[in-house]
């Protein structure tokens, strides 16, 4: 007889504990709710603004591409003509030089102006090519600037001067047009690049970045205070998850499949925050923390009136 009465005073004992985890989460709820909302509504603010920056920096970042491969070109094509032009005239009268005996003036000459020419024209289409695509993608702060983007150019620059110098100058055109072009494309690539990589003539505003936006100190009070926030309820609902899985009335069931969801929400959104803590935010990392900061207020709305209905019931 006294271990039935000793179950019964424990049965009572977790009755009331349990009555009183649900009061005290009604309680803790009604005094973060307001919070909880308006932390969803602040987080969805700041990602509309990361998407409003994400599209203003697209538009800025294209605008800047276009500007800076107009410059890189005028700069690499002007750069490679004066160097392919001096580079293909100093080459052709040195091949003349060598090819003396098998020359007669007219060819000299001849060959002379076809290795200007060649030059000139492979080291503009060069460094054309080259400075206004380097200058574009560093102008974005992509660089594609190496050694093989250099040789290549300078290919370009040589096959294109020896084409044109051998048309007009022959063989000794063909010299100065190919090491004419590929000089003075080198020279226009590796001229322009180094004054946007360095800032100067008119790539002085271009390489002015502008001042990024950062919500960090926000978003890092925002994951504090939600942690603050969160942890006596999922404490009591920890509790009651417990207490309630023990109790095989129907208001205590739907009460534990209830906190269960809810210690799943906020476990999901702590999850979504904390990473942010760690990574620079995106606009997805931030919708998806508001859509689940939302469904967390929406569990906990739940949670709280299914502890209203088994209070209300129990009371009777």
């Amino acid at each position: 007889m006294w271990m039935f009465k000793e179950a019964v005073a424990s049965d009572d004992v977790q009755r009331d504990q349990f009555l009183t985890s649900l009061t005290t989460f009604i309680e803790l709820y009604n005094c973060r709710e307001d919070y909880f909302k308006m932390t969803a509504d602040n987080l969805a603010r700041l990602s509309a603004q990361a998407q409003k920056q994400s599209e203003e920096s697209l538009k800025d970042n294209a605008a800047r591409a276009v500007i800076g491969g107009f410059c890189g070109a005028s700069l690499g094509g002007t750069f490679g003509a004066v160097g392919g032009c001096v580079a293909g005239g100093l080459s052709a009268v040195f091949a003349a030089a060598l090819l003396r005996k098998e020359l007669n003036p007219l060819s000299a000459t001849a060959g002379f102006f076809g290795g200007v020419m060649g030059g000139g024209v492979g080291g503009t289409f060069a460094g054309v090519l080259g400075g206004g695509v380097g200058a574009a993608a560093e102008s974005v702060e992509y660089s594609i600037d190496n050694y093989v983007y250099r040789v290549l150019l300078c290919l370009a620059g040589g096959v294109t001067g020896a084409g044109i110098g051998n048309i007009f100058g022959g063989e000794v055109g063909f010299v100065g047009g190919t090491f004419g072009g590929g000089v003075g494309g080198l020279l226009g690539v590796s001229a322009t690049l180094g004054l946007i990589k360095r800032g100067l003539g008119p790539f002085k505003d271009i390489c002015q970045k502008p001042q990024k936006q950062k919500n960090k100190p926000l978003k890092n009070s925002v994951v504090q205070t939600y942690k603050q926030k969160t942890s006596p309820l999922v404490a009591e609902l920890s509790g009651i998850h417990t207490s309630s899985k023990m109790d095989r009335r129907s208001g205590a069931r739907c009460v534990a499949a209830q906190s269960s969801k809810c210690l799943a929400a906020v476990s999901e959104a702590e999850k979504t925050l904390s990473h942010m803590d760690y990574t620079e935010e995106t606009t997805s990392c931030l919708k998806q923390a508001a859509e689940q900061c939302k469904h967390v207020s929406k569990e906990f709305e739940k949670m709280k009136c299914e502890a209203e209905k088994l209070l209300a019931v129990w009371s009777e």
